[in-house]
């Protein structure tokens, strides 16, 4: 995997630059993930800003553009490709540091977008995405209006943090309301999830609280930012919750957010002696609910212990996750539970039940918690389960004069 390092100059002749940038986390889709800028920093010298990007993919970056927008008229005030060829600004040809210059000669805030692009052709499904913001004529530091990113300016490196929204999704009925009626065992139902903006390719997960089990497979958002699924046939005898869950997307700068309406079905229902298996007979087809397992994840080791030793940032490490059973097929999803977000694609079970994962390179420092997460399988009867392990990174830090800023370099990244 070849790492780039992007390094955007962003001159200014106006003093009393304060900026805002938030960090960009690109997401897989499929089995080609796309370019991820696993580490993003900013520093500045005199009147200049200098931003350093990690870009990682496996099949190699092929590219990467910016764009420069006033924030409040919309008006491009820069475009144009970051290029290694020696040329001023960049120093050095071909050393995987990309550099643009350019001037601002007017106050104002300004958008920054950016987009990389692999070889195999795998780039976000925006052409540009929104990075993060700055100021001009402000004194040292900035707010953006929405009052969720903030820049400092000193002689350290400067903290980039996240713009996200404050909702994603924006509305979920089951049969077009918030609050359905009531419907008989074995009839159909729609779900529908509509996101707070059009926005393509996001995936919503359904899952009934009462179980803690999925009730359909992921859907994906249309052009609208609608997922929809019309022939959900619920299982269940009485009232449950149903959620819509979405993860969120940073790479866009949408939050998480869950939705939940209660559905009730209704019809006759007998549970065996043994208390493990449960029939629902209407005038429709009988539903029979499974007998579920205890517990799904047996272990989850990082480096191969589920109290691994520290490493320092910059290294890799092994995620291996064992199920309880020998199954072939099943995803498993890894959170880093300081961000929330994933930290890698989701895994899938071999034919032994492990899903096994040797080039993971946190880009974290300190300690945190890495959840391994199954969402269980109701065909097969296994319940969903999580299990947690703390990994500590350890790298180079420093905190400016004013203590307002702080960043943790790594020794593999190059400033």
């Amino acid at each position: 995997m070849k790492k780039y390092l992007l390094l955007l100059a962003i001159l200014i002749f106006i003093p009393g630059l304060a900026s805002a940038f938030p960090s960009l986390e690109v997401y897989p889709v499929g089995k080609n993930p796309w370019p991820e800028i696993t580490f993003l920093a900013a520093d500045v010298v005199g009147t200049n800003i200098k931003v350093t990007a990690e870009i990682t993919d496996i099949s190699d970056v092929n590219s990467a553009s910016i764009i420069i927008k006033n924030a409040t008229t919309g008006e491009q005030k820069y475009s144009g490709a970051i290029l290694d060829n020696g040329s001023f600004p960049d120093a050095t040809a071909n050393d995987d540091i990309y550099t643009v210059g350019f001037s601002i000669n007017q106050s104002g805030d300004y958008n920054v977008f950016i987009s990389a692009t692999d070889n195999l052709g795998n780039s976000p499904p925006t052409p540009l995405a929104l990075l993060g913001s700055f100021t001009i004529d402000a004194p040292n530091c900035a707010t953006n209006s929405a009052g969720n990113a903030t820049i400092c300016i000193s002689a350290s490196p400067i903290i980039i943090s996240p713009t996200t929204t404050s909702q994603s999704i924006s509305s979920f009925l089951i049969n077009g309301s918030a609050t359905p009626p009531g419907i008989s065992a074995g009839q159909t139902a729609t779900l529908a999830v509509q996101l707070s903006s059009a926005i393509a390719g996001e995936t919503i997960n359904f899952i009934d609280t009462a179980t803690g089990q999925p009730i359909i497979a992921p859907i994906t958002t249309n052009s609208s930012g609608l997922a929809s699924y019309t022939t959900y046939k619920p299982v269940f005898n009485g009232t449950h919750n149903i959620e819509a869950i979405f993860a969120g997307d940073s790479l866009r700068g949408i939050n998480a957010s869950i939705k939940s309406v209660p559905l009730t079905v209704s019809g006759n229902c007998a549970t065996n002696s043994s208390g493990n298996a449960t029939i629902c007979i209407s005038a429709s087809p009988i539903i029979i609910s499974p007998t579920t397992t205890s517990q799904s994840i047996s272990s989850f080791l990082i480096n191969g212990s589920a109290t691994p030793p520290g490493i320092s940032a910059g290294q890799t490490a092994t995620l291996a996750v064992q199920l309880s059973s020998a199954i072939a097929g099943e995803t498993i999803n890894f959170i880093d539970t300081a961000t929330g977000q994933p930290i890698i694609a989701p895994i899938t079970t071999n034919s032994s039940g492990l899903a096994s994962y040797t080039t993971y390179k946190p880009v974290f420092n300190g300690t945190h918690n890495i959840e391994a997460i199954f969402a269980g399988d109701s065909l097969r009867g296994i319940n969903a389960s999580i299990k947690s392990v703390p990994l500590t990174v350890s790298g180079k830090c420093a905190t400016n004069s004013a203590g307002n800023a702080t960043i943790c370099i790594a020794t593999s990244v190059q400033l």
